[in-house]
């Protein structure tokens, strides 16, 4: 029996009528009955729900089942008793246990021919395939063991020994993968290198420090992402970093290199410090001394002497230490009485 992803639909072999029920999941009534080979024992639908396949263990093929039109598309031959079928995550192939020749026999769903036959342990029966399609497991009844299967190789990596009589093997519910982030700061002490994963894919990812936005980034097909992200808040030492995107988030700790602050020094002289000149080494105006500090250049005022300025009609004075020229209001000769 198997379910259609989407749940609609069940798939339900039916041995001895060499058929296939098709259950309507919201009425739970058969809406279709397909006739398929001998002895059909196990079915598996294909991850997009377009395609079933069932082992036919009497005839040794497997039918492909169109689950549109509930029709056989094709019928291929396997090896010997096929018991049971698995599909890969990425629907390019089927995995069929051989019971009868042990042997697991691969199938390209694109050509729906058999592209490889591995062999296994004894008595191959239930088959599971990694949730990454990388590996396949196989449980043999009589060998008491697991054989494991590179799928890209189609080699045997592997054979773990279980307990008698194995029936069955599965993956069980994948594990929702939970953000994290991991976060350095660069050489320059300042900027956040940041590395994240488990996050929703192809969407846009907020980070902060302590609530400040720092950027954001896209995560891929993975959910993951990276990015650098300057901190240009010199108010901004480190602290709490989160990456969010919706209510996914995850946290880790950063700290930072504190701004470089420049600074400028202004040197004031200090009064108690002034330098006085040396008197003795002050160069004082040299003084000229006249040679009659009584008359302007030192020259005689009395006598015969006068005359000549008289003449002129103008008396020059030493007067402040200058010269003052003083009109005369009269001539006088040789003659006159000398004031």
């Amino acid at each position: 029996m198997a379910v259609s992803p989407d749940g609609a639909t069940v798939y339900i072999t039916v041995l001895e009528s060499n058929t296939v029920s098709v259950i309507d999941t919201t009425t739970n009534t058969v809406t279709a009955t397909i006739a398929v080979g001998t002895f059909p024992n196990a079915v598996a639908v294909s991850p997009d729900g377009a395609t079933a396949y069932i082992t036919n263990v009497f005839d040794n093929t497997a039918s492909v089942i169109d689950t549109t039109t509930n029709t056989v598309t094709a019928t291929i031959t396997v090896g010997t008793v096929p018991w049971v079928v698995a599909v890969s995550p990425d629907g390019a192939n089927a995995y069929i246990t051989n019971g009868g020749d042990d042997t697991v026999s691969v199938i390209d769903t694109t050509t729906n021919t058999v592209t490889a036959t591995i062999t296994v342990g004894s008595g191959p029966y239930g088959v599971a395939v990694s949730p990454d399609g990388a590996t396949a497991y196989i449980n043999n009844l009589e060998s008491n063991t697991v054989s494991v299967i590179d799928t890209t190789t189609n080699t045997i990596t592997a054979t773990i020994a279980v307990g008698t009589f194995p029936g069955g093997v599965a993956f069980g519910p994948c594990a929702t993968p939970q953000p994290e982030i991991e976060a350095e700061v660069t050489s320059d002490g300042r900027t956040v290198s940041i590395t994240g994963s488990g996050f929703p894919a192809n969407a846009t990812v907020t980070v902060s420090l302590e609530g400040v936005s720092l950027g954001t980034a896209t995560t891929d097909a993975d959910g993951a992402f990276t990015g650098e992200f300057p901190v240009t808040d010199c108010d901004l030492t480190g602290g709490t970093l989160t990456a969010t995107i919706g209510d996914s988030s995850a946290t880790t700790d950063v700290t930072l290199t504190p701004c470089q602050v420049t600074t400028t020094t202004t040197t004031t002289p200090d009064p108690t410090t002034t330098t006085t000149p040396d008197p003795a080494t002050t160069s004082t105006p040299a003084t000229t001394t006249p040679s009659n500090p009584g008359t302007p250049g030192g020259l005689p005022v009395t006598g015969a002497a006068v005359l000549p300025l008289l003449a002129t009609g103008a008396l020059l004075l030493a007067s402040g230490g200058g010269l003052v020229a003083i009109t005369a209001r009269r001539r006088w000769s040789a003659d006159d009485e000398q004031p």
